[in-house]
């Protein structure tokens, strides 16, 4: 970092902070140097942030400017492997990843590996998440859905849930649901 503000023509000192933003976080024994920010210091280190001079702030924004110029457009390292739906195993994972969930009783599905219980809304409309990440050009129909998670609803159900969390583009069979 100091090496591209030196390349910009920016000589500010570059200082670094632990911050710690769970309120249920504690840090015990920590040395008396440590540049850390706890929870109940954070209103104060913003406060302190804020209040910066307007010289400064000019200065900063000049630097904002050149930075989004060098910003890369697309990541050289991303390298995404290939894949087809067809390849996929169809169901809906358990949150922990251990396993397929399995129709339990009317309404939850349940991991057969770590016995966790879990409402088919809460499991599809996470399926759903997982079908538009792995999927993003694909349109979320209620028969893809279905599909996808392999008996973790029937279409009377998936219909209900995207209607209530999705808006419907088109009509019959060629409807499909996109977020609101």
């Amino acid at each position: 970092m100091r090496g591209l503000l030196k390349e910009l023509g920016f000589h500010l000192p570059i200082k670094s902070h632990l911050i710690f933003i769970n309120p249920g976080f504690q840090l015990y024994q920590a040395p008396l140097n440590l540049s850390a920010v706890f929870p109940s210091q954070l209103k104060r280190f913003l406060e302190k942030i804020k209040n910066t001079s307007t010289a400064a702030i000019l200065r900063n924004m000049k630097l904002v400017e050149q930075l989004n110029a060098r910003c890369l457009k697309e990541n050289p390292y991303m390298r995404i492997p290939e894949f087809t739906y067809r390849q996929w195993r169809k169901g809906i994972l358990c949150d922990s990843g251990s396993s397929f969930l399995t129709p339990f009783s009317l309404g939850y599905l349940i991991c057969e590996r770590c016995g966790l219980k879990e409402k088919v809304d809460t499991a599809i409309l996470r399926g759903v998440n997982e079908f538009k990440i792995l999927f993003p050009d694909r349109k979320i129909t209620t028969n893809t859905i279905v599909d996808w998670c392999d008996g973790g609803g029937s279409g009377k159900t998936v219909r209900r849930i995207l209607v209530s969390n999705y808006e419907k583009k088109g009509r019959g069979k060629a409807s499909y649901y996109q977020r609101r």
